[in-house]
């Protein structure tokens, strides 16, 4: 019997063994177990919506799965980058900034939950930005966030009119 550690995955060493019958026969064979890697997780699109100027946070995590409740999504394992054709994008040290819009950030005090910074004058729909997450057995899935900023509501002044002695 072949008991592999739980994280294991790949093709174990051969143990070549030999048997023999009640007539003295014997035959000997190589027993090489390949243990196959798990499917990979998924991950959802996330999305987020708040008012303009404030800061946005949604834990990514919960929305995504693994094929086996053993297995694990690793919280400081995700990972930001820009989207492709999203102009005036850059990431630093998993920090994507994206000019016009604002900021996209894992919380380093919550890894797995993104901060979303609006930049002060920004409202809208943001660009989408890629996120990475590894589970216990090295398994990637990927998805997006997209943040909505909510402009404040219009204020129009009042005005009456009316004639003398009304």
């Amino acid at each position: 019997i072949f008991t592999p550690l739980s994280t294991f995955k790949n093709t174990a060493t051969p143990v070549t063994y030999t048997v023999s019958d009640n007539a003295g026969q014997t035959a000997t064979t190589t027993y090489t177990p390949t243990v196959a890697a798990p499917p990979a997780p998924t991950a959802d699109p996330e999305t987020t919506s708040g008012i303009k100027g404030a800061t946005q946070t949604i834990d990514l995590i919960p929305g995504d799965t693994t094929f086996d409740p053993a297995i694990t999504l690793v919280r400081a394992s995700v990972a930001l980058s820009c989207k492709s054709g999203v102009a005036n994008c850059s990431v630093t040290n998993n920090k994507v900034t994206i000019v016009g819009v604002g900021t996209y950030e894992i919380d380093p005090a919550n890894p797995g939950n993104m901060l979303f910074t609006p930049e002060p004058n920004f409202t809208g729909v943001g660009p989408a930005v890629n996120y990475t997450v590894t589970d216990s057995m090295g398994g990637t899935a990927s998805s997006t966030y997209t943040p909505t900023v909510i402009p404040p509501p219009t204020v129009v002044s009042d005005t009456t009119s009316a004639g003398w002695n009304v």
